[in-house]
């Protein structure tokens, strides 16, 4: 416990030291912002799979009012980040691969401590999905948010640092979902007859709540299960907290 301790006071002065010396540095450098806006769009037929990462910036994935995948990258940043930035978006077979990623790799470290600067809490990833299961949905973030609203399929969330917020109709395939710093909130209307629910942190707290044939559950591991040979809901955090819930 001591250990985890002075790791986490550790990571509390290299945060406020590199939000000091950043926000200094943008105050006096006079830089002025670049709006990004890019839109891709592809037969939302022709995709079974989605597998999306970014280096820094949230992800969102909502539900499309038609039958195409749109890829929308979106934000506000300095003319230095707006030009380190790359954001690729490739159809390889079936797969649909989306990248941001940040040439500066120096700029990027930095910006996770800047009050000053706006790259990591004003760059957001969108995509929009057609209503259809698709075989996997993968998304990775080294530092931000990624927030799920009614994707359908096997889902493989991860984040390095940020917040997970999931809500699905059901749970139908497998779920795996790992956070090393930041929260985690799942939200299912509708719990199947045959599913598995386990749960894990190692700083935090994890907890059920309101899921139909489950009595309410909480400690830093919680496994429960309902009938056998169903999917498995599988969320992970190193600090953080896990809340899942029925709507």
């Amino acid at each position: 416990m001591k250990k985890i301790i002075f790791v986490l006071l550790l990571a509390v002065v290299v945060v406020v030291g590199g939000s000091l010396v950043w926000s200094i540095t943008n105050l006096f450098s006079g830089e002025s912002n670049a709006a990004v806006n890019e839109v891709k769009s592809f037969n939302g037929n022709s995709i079974a799979e989605i597998d999306a990462s970014t280096d820094v910036g949230d992800i969102t994935i909502e539900e499309s009012a038609d039958d195409e995948i749109h890829v929308e990258l979106k934000g506000d940043l300095s003319r230095d980040e707006a030009g380190d930035l790359k954001f690729g978006v490739e159809d390889d077979d079936g797969t649909l691969h989306v990248t941001v990623s940040h040439d500066n790799e120096v700029s990027s470290i930095f910006s996770l401590f800047s009050f000053g600067s706006k790259f990591a809490g004003d760059v957001n990833l969108e995509i929009q999905l057609p209503k259809k299961e698709f075989d996997s949905i993968r998304l990775a973030s080294n530092v931000g948010d990624i927030e799920v609203n009614e994707a359908a399929g096997p889902l493989d969330i991860e984040t390095e640092v940020g917040e997970i917020r999931v809500t699905a109709d059901t749970i139908v395939e497998d779920i795996a979902i790992h956070s090393n710093v930041g929260d985690v909130e799942f939200k299912v209307n509708e719990v199947p007859a045959n599913v598995t629910i386990d749960l894990r942190t190692d700083v935090g707290d994890a907890s059920t709540e309101q899921v139909n044939g489950m009595q309410r559950a909480s400690g830093r591991e919680v496994m429960q299960e309902l009938g056998e040979g169903g999917p498995t809901l599988k969320i992970a955090t190193q600090v953080g907290e896990i809340d899942v819930k029925q709507q």
